[in-house]
């Protein structure tokens, strides 16, 4: 079967067009171990991209720091906490689209957390929602990064940190 058509349920196939073995296996979909490069990399753009935040928010640039928390920085404490769940859950699991299961999987505070990096688009709420993901960031990437025996460089974070509270 193609990728496509890995998960599936035939409910008819008068044809006969369908593959004969239905696979209802979600593994393509379980959360990969990282790499220390991907673990690395991951953290490296999370906390230079929050230079980009802390500009935007300076300036009162609501829509694009908007833009920058959505489509930039939340995909990467997802990732973050996705190998968090990978790491506890032996590698044997699905997040799914968007993160929708993690409430399943992490810790109810944890997950509180990540949900609070959302705000409105308003200056002081996203100023809170920016320091409780750099929080959640933080926590999560030392835990991952103690756990699976990666080096994480704190240095780079908490100048970043310094940096943010300099610009707030």
């Amino acid at each position: 079967a193609s990728k496509e058509m890995e998960l599936y349920i035939a409910l008819g196939d008068k044809d006969g067009i369908l593959p004969a073995g239905e696979n209802r296996s979600d593994e393509i979909y379980w959360i990969r171990r990282p790499t220390q490069e991907e673990f690395s990399c991951t953290c490296n753009d999370f906390w230079w991209g929050l230079n980009s935040v802390a500009k935007g928010l300076w300036r009162k640039e609501l829509p694009y720091v908007m833009d920058r928390l959505d489509f930039h920085m939340r995909p990467l404490l997802r990732r973050l906490l996705e190998w968090k769940i990978g790491m506890e859950q032996n590698f044997s699991v699905s997040a799914g689209k968007s993160g929708e299961y993690m409430s399943r999987y992490l810790d109810p505070q944890v997950y509180n957390s990540y949900l609070c990096t959302w705000s409105p688009a308003r200056l002081p709420e996203l100023w809170s929602a920016v320091w409780e993901m750099c929080r959640l960031f933080e926590t999560t990437a030392q835990e991952v990064g103690g756990r699976m025996g990666f080096t994480y460089n704190s240095e780079e974070a908490e100048s970043s940190r310094n940096y943010l509270a300099r610009v707030q």
